[in-house]
């Protein structure tokens, strides 16, 4: 009978000891797996209730030491009507930090780039929660539609959740070049490429908007769309001597090439 009671009280000491450490282990890898999480299991989103689409966004720095941040964002007009001079504001540590956003007029569908720089207070692996807001003029409610004259303001309601990441660049750069910049004016197309990248992100399956400086000259397109190499594809030709500048333009940012065209 000694025996037995020794044996069972050896098996409940292991027994509740063994569940002590499991729950130790657990809450150690717990802990492991949440402070050192890896960005890409860091669930990322930006959202806003209505008015706007969030289609991009960044957060991060360039460099791991860089002690400035920056939040971008690259958003869309979800309204019927056109916007007008549209403000970005974050709030970051019980306070608002604005910056305003392109272009300053907004057709719907049209998109909208707005970037901000934050110099203290984050750094590389922070993970970020903060209501976000967009101010901006709506021409739907404006005495005159057409002319947006005394269109009030709304303020547009979004959240972003994100971590503060490497970026490969701490811009948005449009680059827009011609397969030849001097070429016959015969009626020949000389093909035009547009490329965007958004804080170093090469952007697919986007809309590039065209125009040329003169009537001397015409696209095959004012619009194209970039393919999966990131390239927007165009052309343009002329039939008389001209000095054409091609801009591509989107969400505010543009950039221009020349084709000289000669007789």
């Amino acid at each position: 009978m000694v025996t037995d009671l020794k044996g069972q009280n050896a098996i409940e000491y292991m027994t509740v000891y063994s569940w002590a450490i499991l729950a130790l282990v657990l809450i150690i890898v717990m802990f492991y797996f949440y402070a050192r999480i890896p960005g890409a299991l860091i669930p990322s989103s930006c959202s806003f209730t209505a008015g706007i689409s969030c289609n991009n966004f960044v957060v991060g720095a360039v460099q791991p030491d860089n002690t400035t941040t920056y939040i971008a964002f690259l958003l869309s007009n979800a309204e019927p009507y056109a916007m007008e001079s549209p403000i970005l504001s974050v709030q970051f540590n019980q306070s608002n930090v604005t910056a305003p956003c392109a272009p300053s007029y907004v057709v719907p569908g049209e998109p909208i780039t707005c970037e901000l720089a934050i110099g203290e207070g984050m750094k590389m692996g922070d993970i970020l929660h903060v209501p976000i807001y967009v101010r901006s003029s709506y021409c739907g409610l404006a005495a005159n539609i057409s002319t947006c004259t005394d269109a009030p303001t709304e303020v547009y309601k979004g959240y972003l959740e994100a971590i503060d990441s490497q970026l490969v660049s701490n811009s948005i750069t449009l680059q827009v070049y011609a397969q030849n910049d001097i070429a016959p004016a015969n009626g020949i197309a000389v093909p035009i490429y547009a490329r965007y990248f958004f804080f170093g992100a090469e952007l697919r399956s986007i809309q590039i908007n065209f125009s040329v400086n003169t009537t001397a000259a015409h696209l095959n397109s004012t619009k194209a769309i970039t393919n999966q190499n990131g390239y927007a594809t165009d052309s343009v030709y002329a039939v008389s001597p001209a000095r054409v500048a091609v801009t591509a333009g989107y969400g505010g940012a543009e950039n221009s090439t020349i084709v000289n065209f000669t007789g």
